[in-house]
């Protein structure tokens, strides 16, 4: 790697490890942390000490180098936010609690992640758009979008090419890399019956197509390398290494050995167990090479500030994803010496290869031949052996365990491109007819699964009932708003009529005609009241520029209307201190906004007691936005008074709650409900505020 490398984490110089599915590299105080985290989180491996592919090795420092760990801290490099400084560690800070609190914040719970923007919303945008990136270079776009959750086992309607499919053909080694460390298949075939390899074959990119059949067969691959120290040839056709076991060790290996009848069952396994097992060993072994190159790398001059803590798990670390019996079976994994787990690993190997040539079950020979050379394994040796799993083993000078020739295996010598996993399906369900009793373990990770349903079950019934209280409320609410606005509707025709009576009564001002000064005056009242006087002696505002008479005539050809003195029809509404004004003219408008929006939170309601609310929140969520819009418009600004913003501003503050509990990943019904209840509470005083002019 570059000289210049500094930890992803804590910005140390000279990281001697890296994290494969994050594509980062770390300082030997953050693998500390990382090794507790689990595979499932961050796949860690030493630089120096590890077991490399140049392609990996060529993916990762590529990657590095464009930036891959601004995808996990995303949040953290705005330059205008001080949020980094106070946030991420560095180097010289202590290990526990400080980077590790980081740390599983960064990468359990994802805090900093690159987050997916409005256009990315759609699983299927996302998966076609990695479908469409692979074919170019921009392998950090697309790590970008496998962060943003994009399926590397996304097809094609058409021609079911996957990724991997299309990057065979386009010739990217690194892409091919980094969507195998995400679990792309090459060994899945496409609607013509073609695998990447076969893809990369007819290209004629043999060099990427040689990669992908050492994919292919990356765990049992992995297994070998482990016990032998080398990996099978692909290239000459040799797809699997076993070893044979010497001394001791090959008696129990035996058909009458201590563990023969557990070795019987191997073969009772249906396809998919023996993939979670062979998984499973997989880590395990990843996991004791981590501590093999931890020991190798990690002397006494070089400390680490650890706090007051000093713990390492030295079993597998759960993954939530699977179920508490396979987690406690693959932390048991631990507990097994390096013989008995190197049994395990070659009885798995057996059956592979087994499945894979299908070749028949000798259920009365010994599954592993004898070996070709004879040895005494003294107590000393067995010590020995135990730290170098390769020496318990004997090739006879064979470098591969070639497969005998038979009928069968000339006949699929063609398809070796092909799946092996789908012939230990095949095998498996061959098996299971043969075999059909259940083990102890798939009945205790049954019946798990089948309490954390039931419990699931009983948390769907109680966030139902409460979903349906507060549609009871809520629709107890709309039918008393719909009597408020036929109520409401019915005042305002009462006061239109009104209003059109007193308009009849007042003369018009043209019938006026001119009268002497002496003529009796239209009304018993005194001038100032009729005038609008204060009554204290004083004339009003009519009094002061009153007219004087000439000849016994008024100039005034136009008098006061014969209702001037009577307070306006609006003024009936207003109370002695109110700074409200009856906005009758607005009132049928909002009435009509009103029951749309009632209407769209009645559908919100709906959705949500019939647990649709995750794939339609986003489109509720803008259409009852838009709508309390075009209600808070209504009303021209200067024609507001203090009341109406008040309650305006409390109802587009309840229709932005309800916005931000429709827009989270996880959607909260109870919480959603009650937001919309909140907003229908706000629209209702709204609407009665500006229609009557009461609260």
């Amino acid at each position: 790697m570059d000289s210049a490398s500094i930890c992803a984490d804590c910005g140390a110089k000279d990281p001697e490890w890296a994290s494969l599915n994050r594509c980062v590299l770390v300082c030997s105080e953050c693998c500390y942390v990382h090794r507790n985290l689990g595979s499932h989180l961050s796949r860690i491996r030493s630089l120096k000490h590890g077991v490399w592919s140049k392609e990996q090795l060529e993916l990762i420092r590529f990657l590095y180098a464009s930036g891959s760990n601004n995808i996990w801290e995303h949040s953290l490099i705005d330059p205008t936010s001080s949020n980094k400084a106070k946030i991420k560690p560095i180097a010289s800070d202590a290990v526990i609690p400080t980077k590790e609190n980081f740390i599983k914040t960064k990468y359990s719970q994802l805090l900093f992640t690159l987050k997916p923007s409005r256009d990315e919303t759609s699983l299927d945008d996302l998966n076609r758009q990695l479908w469409s990136c692979v074919r170019t270079d921009r392998v950090e776009t697309t790590l970008r979008l496998l962060a943003l959750g994009a399926d590397v086992h996304y097809a094609d309607p058409e021609k079911q090419n996957t990724p991997l499919h299309v990057a065979a053909k386009e010739n990217q080694p690194l892409q091919v890399e980094l969507l195998s460390l995400y679990g792309a298949d090459p060994a899945r075939p496409n609607a013509g019956d073609l695998t990447a390899v076969d893809v990369a074959r007819l290209e004629n990119h043999n060099d990427l197509a040689a990669r992908l059949e050492e994919i292919q067969f990356e765990v049992t691959d992995r297994l070998s390398l482990f016990l032998c120290g080398r990996r099978p040839d692909h290239s000459r056709q040799v797809h699997f290494l076993v070893p044979e076991l010497v001394g001791s060790f090959q008696q129990r290996m035996g058909p009458t050995g201590e563990i023969a009848k557990v070795r019987r069952e191997m073969t009772t396994l249906s396809g998919k167990q023996l993939e979670k097992l062979s998984q499973d060993i997989y880590d395990e072994i990843d996991r004791r090479d981590v501590v093999r190159a931890w020991n190798a790398s990690h002397n006494s001059s070089q400390t680490i500030d650890i706090g007051s803590d000093q713990f390492v798990a030295v079993f597998l670390p759960p993954n939530p994803a699977l179920s508490a019996t396979r987690n406690q079976l693959r932390q048991k994994l631990a507990k097994y010496d390096t013989a008995d787990f190197a049994t395990l690993i070659i009885d798995v190997l057996t059956e592979s290869k087994r499945r894979f040539y299908d070749l028949p079950v000798k259920n009365e020979d010994p599954v592993v031949a004898p070996p070709s050379k004879t040895r005494d394994s003294s107590k000393a040796n067995s010590t020995q052996n135990s730290e170098n799993p390769s020496l318990l083993f004997d090739d006879g000078n064979r470098d591969y365990d070639e497969v005998a020739e038979s009928p069968r295996s000339k006949s699929r010598t063609s398809n070796l491109g092909k799946r092996w996993s789908a012939n230990q399906s095949e095998s498996g369900e061959k098996n299971q007819t043969l075999h059909p009793e259940v083990t102890l373990d798939d009945y205790l990770e049954l019946k798990e699964k089948l309490n954390e349903s039931n419990a699931k079950v009983r948390d769907l019934t109680i966030s139902n009932s409460t979903i349906l209280r507060h549609l009871s409320s809520i629709q107890e609410m709309m039918t008393e708003l719909k009597n408020d606005n036929i109520k409401m509707h019915a005042e305002l025709k009462s006061q239109k009529d009104h209003n059109l009576a007193l308009l009849r009564r007042n003369p018009s001002p043209t019938t006026h005609l001119h009268s002497p000064a002496n003529a009796p005056v239209p009304f018993a009242k005194p001038r100032e009241e009729f005038y609008g006087g204060d009554g204290n002696g004083m004339p009003g505002a009519w009094d002061a520029h009153a007219p004087k008479t000439f000849g016994g005539y008024s100039t005034v050809r136009n008098p006061p209307p014969v209702g001037y003195g009577q307070p306006r029809p609006v003024e009936k509404y207003r109370g002695a201190t109110s700074d409200i004004p009856f906005f009758s003219k607005y009132a049928d408008a909002l009435i009509k906004e009103t029951e749309i929006i009632t209407d769209a939170i009645r559908n919100l309601l709906t959705d949500a007691q019939c647990n649709m609310l995750a794939d339609t929140s986003i489109k509720h969520a803008i259409t009852i936005s838009r709508l309390i819009q075009k209600i808070a418009v209504l009303i021209p600004e200067p024609e507001r008074t203090r009341r109406i913003e008040v309650v305006m501003n409390r109802m587009v503050e309840a229709s932005n709650v309800l916005t931000d509990c429709c827009s989270t990943e996880f959607i909260n019904n109870d919480k959603t409900c009650s937001a919309a209840y909140d907003l229908a509470k706000t629209v209702k005083e709204y609407l009665k505020l500006v229609t009557t002019g009461q609260d």
